[in-house]
């Protein structure tokens, strides 16, 4: 069984379309990058001058996919001036519709919750 393994990750020729769709995976085209061009960036991103970059400045993730965030609630009731929102865990949060209903130290209590 060896062989047959060995044989199936072989570099081999490609030939009509099977070529142009390899070479499209390894340079890439205008709609996506390619598998080169990602590992060039994966390399940059690692090291400069043989020192690790910090995890926080380290790019751990290329996608050439648009990422979207959902927010799961149980209920939401929109009042006048403020809007309540029921979160999964029973959490019950009051959404003011004017900015100057809370400080910022609120906007940001709020916006930890929601995240």
């Amino acid at each position: 069984i060896r062989p047959l393994i060995d044989q199936t990750y072989t570099e081999r020729s490609e030939t009509a379309p099977w070529a142009t769709l390899l070479h499209e995976l390894k340079q890439g085209s205008r709609f996506r990058t390619g598998e080169e061009a990602q590992q060039a960036l994966a390399k940059l991103t690692l090291s400069k001058g043989g020192k690790t970059l910090p995890e926080h400045k380290a790019e751990t993730r290329y996608s050439d996919q648009d990422n979207h965030y959902v927010l799961l609630l149980r209920s939401v009731r929109i009042g006048s001036g403020e809007t309540r929102m029921r979160l999964l865990d029973g959490r019950e949060l009051s959404i003011p519709h004017g900015r100057r209903q809370l400080n910022n130290a609120g906007w940001r209590t709020l916006a930890v919750a929601l995240h």
